[in-house]
């Protein structure tokens, strides 16, 4: 055989080990994430645990196997694992078990003191706050049942800090239900807010505080006493949301037995780091990738529990297409738990305004709780994305905290305590941050403790999580007792920066979460096709057959996305092999010229380029491969991971309908055709049958087609004849179908019902609901009015 043959074989197999090697690097990657569609991001996300970087130590680790994320035990299992949903009242025997009513904290009947080497130096806790009322938008459409709170008063006022201050008076907010004010709301009734701390939430707060402070100053004697200074040296920090600030009131005269004023630190709305509520996109388009049908868990959970939804929606009056209710058991998980913390009882159907027998018993609230869990395990610890999305949205209050420690290590501080108010969203992420090895849904009064102790000139944490030391899946964090601070330091740093250095960054997707090494970069060989332009430049977007071939730089973002495709395979091409390219304006068509590389920039080493071997004769073709094989919208020159995501770009962006997979002109057009699919749920004012809308309803009595003899004349008469005795005075007849919000006017009661169900005008079907009523009043003296 010849030299040349030997060669030839030579080749092939060091390009056969490029290929392998580059396949492993490329699955070790991450992509932009700014970059990505949802769809996509998760997929890309979910391939692999090294999320922020390739260094083990930044990487997730997935949570043990437990009965809280077994989805097949939250669906087909009984009872609650025990937890606790009943009462705030934990037996003393039974203390550090989970209650959702009145988590568990440190106790100076359970608290382990460390061994004698350990000087304490410092604590910080974070809580959630303690029961309360349901938020507004978890209620049901109707309540059966009234919520007040006149065993409390919410205390508003300010008080001047000036040299010469007026005294004030202590004003409190009662609620009240007038008895003229037309406008009821939806939902909950009552002199509550919606959300307040209860009267029983207040006396857990206050007992919280008594706790600790039998802890950190009885039993370890480290926060001065009631008599002493202890205003220099115990700090308090609240969220912008007030029940934060009900709770602190409680917890600091449980803690120090004081009624004079008490600084609560806060920070300005809209960046607050402990809520959190600084705009952090990357990390809200993570965690949204992470309850959407792109997680396949997630999207199978949701299937499996479709029938459980038709019974809750049945009894509690919440229309179907309602997606608060229905993108997760949150709003029936919090409406549920609220009312038996409370041993309020649980809900009933209502039928004709009273409660029926078809009711919420424990065994449908129980399964309730149970997928409650097992979604918040799925979102801050199941699902691979968990830590980034964690790790970017409240990474400014790990920053924080980690400064805390270096200024006390430096003697700079002064505060030997701080107790953070906060909310389960916020102990949630940080639980998501240590990786706990258990998740749970963080519970009323949930409590993390971070401890930081000197030994021999060196320091240590120990943390807590419900009064015992957290256990961590990082390998490097373990069972957190005692961890070196230097090491849980590092971990931040990398996570969110010294400083909070790079979460802006990594928030808004100018910083990536992957370190693609500066040496090498990827290559997309798409199965034999020339499917992309140069893959880095145009953010793996297909390009049509008249598009010009030269983008300008991109991230890497899409590429990874396409290549991620199971179709697809990545490889790295080190920059020694790939042949000097033509500047950008010599660029071709990408269907007529041959492949080539983009001109490498002088400040990159190496260059991603796209190999393209068969070509396809016509442009047609290639479309035609693009659309079925990668999911392309030629129209918008993009490319979708799978085809659930295209149709999903088209329903939103070329008025394609879901259901039947119809394209329209326009979305007025799609939303009249959208109207097929919907299911009959309006009944008749006059008879039994049903109706897709209330307009579809009033044509049908304005058409002579219902039973009871109404027809379009019957209707303008009853209409006009409510003008008449409920109207205002001298109302022109003329306007009884006028829309009074925008002025329209039609000819009948049906078009200005369709007016105000389309989104031309903010007017809504309930504004005529006291015509309905008196439609359906008149119903048998039809005949009286058909003149």
């Amino acid at each position: 055989m010849s030299l040349a043959w030997f060669r030839c074989r030579a080749r092939l197999l060091a390009l056969v080990a490029v290929f392998l090697f580059g396949t492993f690097f490329c699955l070790t990657q991450y992509a932009d994430m700014g970059s990505l569609r949802q769809g996509s991001l998760l997929a890309l996300l979910s391939s692999t645990p090294a999320l922020i970087g390739s260094d083990p130590k930044l990487k997730w680790y997935p949570p043990s196997e437990n009965k809280v994320n077994s989805l097949k035990g939250a669906i087909d299992g009984e009872g609650t694992y025990g937890f606790i949903f009943d009462s705030s009242v934990t037996p003393d025997e039974k203390y550090g078990t989970y209650n959702w009513c009145n988590m568990p904290h440190a106790r100076k009947r359970e608290y382990k003191k460390p061994e004698k080497e350990y000087e304490l130096q410092y604590v910080e806790v974070i809580q959630r706050h303690h029961k309360r009322t349901p938020y507004a938008a978890n209620a049901f459409p109707v309540e059966s049942y009234q919520w007040n709170c006149d065993n409390q008063g919410l205390y508003y006022f300010g008080r001047q800090f000036t040299d010469e201050p007026k005294p004030n008076a202590q004003g409190y907010w009662k609620g009240f239900i007038s008895d003229i004010n037309p406008f009821i709301p939806s939902g909950w009734i009552g002199s509550c807010q919606f959300p307040q701390i209860t009267a029983e939430g207040l006396d857990d707060s206050w007992v919280h505080g008594k706790d600790l402070y039998e802890v950190y100053h009885d039993l370890l004697k480290f926060i001065p006493g009631r008599g002493e200074d202890w205003r220099s040296r115990v700090k308090f920090r609240v969220t912008n949301n007030q029940i934060t600030s009900q709770v602190a009131g409680m917890f600091i005269n449980g803690m120090y037995q004081t009624t004079d004023s008490v600084p609560l630190h806060i920070q300005q709305a809209g960046v607050d780091s402990l809520e959190p509520q600084y705009k952090c996109s990357v990390g809200s388009k993570l965690t949204s990738a992470i309850k959407s049908s792109s997680n396949a868990e997630w999207k199978k959970h949701l299937d499996k529990t479709k029938s459980l939804y038709k019974i809750l929606d049945d009894i509690s009056g919440v229309p179907a297409d309602d997606e608060g209710f229905h993108e997760s058991f949150d709003h029936y998980y919090d409406n549920l738990s609220a009312r038996q913390c409370h041993a309020k009882p649980f809900p009933c159907k209502l039928v004709d305004g009273k409660n029926s027998t078809t009711c919420v018993d424990q065994k449908l609230a129980n399964m309730v709780y149970r997928l409650g869990q097992w979604e918040y395990s799925q979102i801050y610890r199941d699902a691979p994305a968990s830590l980034a999305a964690s790790a970017t949205s409240w990474g400014v209050w790990i920053a924080e905290l980690a400064s805390h420690f270096r200024q006390v290590m430096a003697g700079k501080q002064d505060i030997l305590y701080l107790h953070n108010f906060a909310h389960d969203g916020s102990i949630s992420r940080l639980l998501s941050i240590l990786q706990i090895d258990v998740m749970v849904w963080p519970g009323m009064g949930s409590e993390v403790v971070f401890e930081l102790y000197k030994k021999g000139g060196k320091y240590f944490v120990r943390v807590l999580f419900s009064g015992k030391t957290l256990k961590s899946s990082h390998p490097d964090l373990g069972v957190m007792e005692m961890v070196p601070v230097e090491r849980l330091l590092e971990y931040f740093d990398g996570l969110a920066g010294k400083d909070a250095s790079l979460v802006k960054g990594r928030c808004s997707g100018e910083i990536s979460l992957h370190c693609l090494r500066s040496h090498l970069n990827l290559v997309c060989l798409v199965g034999q096709h020339r499917i992309l332009s140069y893959c880095p430049s145009v953010r793996g977007r297909p390009i049509k057959a008249s598009a010009p071939h030269h983008h300008p730089p991109a991230s890497n973002g899409r590429l990874l996305t396409h290549c991620n495709h199971p179709k697809q395979k990545c490889v790295i091409i080190p920059e020694a092999t790939i042949p000097p390219l033509p500047p950008p304006a010599q660029a071709q068509d990408p269907v007529t010229a041959p492949a080539r590389e983009i001109q490498p920039q002088a400040t990159v080493q190496t260059r991603a380029i796209a190999r393209h071997a068969s070509d396809y004769e016509t442009a047609d073709d290639l479309n035609h491969h693009l659309e079925e094989d990668h999911n392309a919208c030629l129209e918008c020159n993009e490319m979708f991971y799978d085809e659930e995501d295209l149709i999903q770009h088209d329903v939103d962006v070329h008025n394609r309908c879901p259901t039947c997979q119809r394209f329209f002109d326009s979305p007025s057009n799609l939303m009249n055709h959208e109207k097929v699919h919907l299911e009959k749920n309006m009944k008749c004012l006059a008879c039994p049958r049903m109706f897709i809308s209330n307009s579809a309803m009033m044509l049908h009595l304005e058409h002579g087609t219902c039973e009871s003899g109404a027809n379009l004349r019957v209707i303008q008469n009853v209409v006009a004849d409510w003008y008449e005795e409920y109207g205002p005075a001298g109302h022109d007849h003329e306007d009884d179908f006028r829309c009074e919000n925008c002025g329209s006017c039609f000819n009948r009661l049906s078009a200005l019902l369709q007016h105000a169900e389309s989104e031309t005008c903010d007017a809504a079907v309930w504004d005529f609901y006291r015509i309905f009523v008196h439609i359906e009043y008149n119903q048998d003296a039809f005949q009286l009015f058909d003149y």
